[in-house]
């Protein structure tokens, strides 16, 4: 079997394919955890039509806490149970 380092000279720079970085690293792991969290979106409207005239219209609107929250792991050099 041929090695992807026999012909490397030293402090040479490579640029190596997932499958050669799996072979050399020992295999690799990347883990990702979002949450997304909204606490409170209220509306509230109204029309009234008063006796002496017109038209009043109120519309309120309120939006409290939103986070957002994304992490990302990444791991190499492990290997399966089966190498």
């Amino acid at each position: 079997m041929t090695t992807i380092m026999e012909n490397v000279q030293p402090n040479e720079m490579l640029e190596l394919s997932n499958q050669e970085l799996d072979y050399i690293a020992g295999g690799a792991t990347s883990d990702v955890f979002g949450t997304n969290a909204n606490a409170i979106d209220a509306q509230f409207g109204f029309v009234e039509i008063p006796k002496e005239g017109g038209i009043k219209s109120v519309t309120f609107q309120v939006s409290v806490f939103s986070e957002q929250d994304l992490r990302e792991f990444k791991e190499a050099g492990i290997s399966s149970p089966e190498a």
